[in-house]
């Protein structure tokens, strides 16, 4: 499935129909930049297209979890961290060292974090037996809407440094006279 396909599936892209569009149009473009990149790690260590299909896994397995299937790793504890996926350890390693000045890497990194949190929320309603609270937070509660956020933030911090790189290239070209 692509990245257009799922964004418009999230149940909190119905919340906000222009800013999901938004969302979509960033987060395509970007996957189709990043798959014509012939180096994937411009992301210093992230690769976007990668990032956003292990995001859609991730949250694929919560929903299984929802429904009554066994995926070892989706305890509440775990889930609760956001240094435990993919996206979380980069931005912690790597990303952080790259990145940190960015406004958009700062806000990306408390979007990703409350999506944890409200992940572990989701998971504590399954816990009471309340699954289908879980599963309308999942669709398009804070959960959707934090999913949808951490995307465009990717999307808008693969462009950032896509930019920056760009105009690093160019600052350093010589002219031939």
């Amino acid at each position: 499935m692509g990245v257009m396909t799922w964004l418009r599936q999230q149940g909190g892209a119905r919340n906000d129909a222009a800013q999901a569009a938004q969302v979509a149009r960033l987060a395509y473009q970007a996957e189709r930049r990043a798959r014509s990149a012939a180096d994937t790690d411009e992301g210093d260590g992230l690769d976007f297209a990668s990032a956003i299909r292990s995001h859609q896994v991730w949250k694929k397995q919560l929903a299984e979890v929802v429904a009554g299937e066994d995926h070892p790793g989706f305890d509440l504890a775990t889930v609760r961290r956001d240094d435990c996926c993919d996206l979380g350890r980069w931005m912690r390693g790597s990303g952080s060292y790259r990145y940190r000045g960015r406004a958009v890497f700062r806000e990306l990194f408390g979007t990703h974090a409350a999506f944890h949190q409200s992940a572990a929320e989701v998971l504590m309603l399954h816990g009471e037996g309340d699954d289908q609270l879980a599963r309308a937070l999942m669709d398009r509660g804070l959960f959707a809407l934090n999913s949808v956020r951490v995307q465009g933030l990717l999307a808008q911090l693969f462009f950032e440094a896509e930019d920056s790189a760009a105009r690093l290239l160019l600052a350093n070209k010589v002219v031939p006279s």
